[in-house]
């Protein structure tokens, strides 16, 4: 059985919920210190949130289910950068993939938020949540060492026309602990083959020089799209079954 959620921008009425959510989240992260929670928690209070929203009705996205507030993606647009703070996905509700309904929400508005590129940082201890960039095409610009709150970062960057377009408001979710769960929804994410499939033809793996022939039988329509997509569809094809098995391996470890 699934559970349909809905995502859009926050209201006035949402606030009080959605600053109860950001602070549990962040004061609960294993990732930020007691000075960097403190700060961060300051700066999204309701009335911060309220400021934000006046500015970009977008700032602040709500995932609900029913009328719960279950998560929220936070950004901000500065000089023609979008900013991507936050996503947090609320305890009840962790474990069912619902932060990339959250990265799909955020990332189907932003061509109209003036921004030609986004940015985002990450502590270079969350390997998660660089999974999740990952995923969805975010690369590392530069890593920083003992920077905010002094403490090591990744910076990352995607430019705005690579992002995912027309996505649905609604979405059924997998079932309470269908997927793993931990300190929040970035961690421990698991990457289902429509999603490696989407960083493979977006971001490619270089081949390696050693390759062995292969006779494999696959279904007529498959091969035709991987044949109309390009003449190096079988490195394509062979990019994207390295991608399941460095996946795959990275769950084992």
């Amino acid at each position: 059985m699934t559970n349909q959620f809905t995502t859009r921008a926050l209201k006035l009425a949402d606030l009080q919920a959605a600053a109860a959510l950001l602070e549990t989240a962040i004061s609960t992260s294993p990732h930020y210190n007691a000075v960097a929670k403190l700060e961060e928690i300051a700066a999204h209070t309701p009335a911060k949130l309220q400021a934000q929203l006046e500015v970009d009705a977008l700032s602040a996205i709500g995932l609900f289910e029913g009328d719960q507030l279950a998560g929220m993606v936070v950004s901000s647009v500065d000089a023609g950068l979008l900013w991507l703070g936050w996503i947090v996905v609320g305890e009840a509700w962790r474990g069912r993939g619902l932060s990339h309904v959250l990265m799909r929400a955020f990332e189907a508005g932003v061509a109209q938020r003036g921004a030609h590129k986004i940015w985002c940082d990450s502590r270079i201890s969350n390997t998660a949540s660089k999974h999740l960039l990952e995923q969805y095409g975010y690369v590392v610009a530069v890593t920083l060492e003992r920077h905010w709150y002094g403490l090591d970062y990744y910076l990352w960057e995607k430019r705005i026309e690579e992002c995912s377009k027309g996505e649905p408001e609604t979405y059924d979710a997998a079932p309470k602990n269908a997927l793993p769960t931990d300190q929040t929804d970035w961690q421990r994410v698991e990457a289902t083959p429509e999603q490696l499939a989407k960083a493979v033809l977006r971001r490619g793996i270089k081949p390696t020089p050693n390759k062995e022939m292969l006779n494999l039988r696959v279904d007529n329509d498959v091969l035709e799209w991987w044949r109309a997509r390009s003449k190096g569809y079988q490195s394509e094809i062979n990019a994207l079954l390295k991608a399941v098995m460095l996946e795959r391996q990275r769950q084992a470890r």
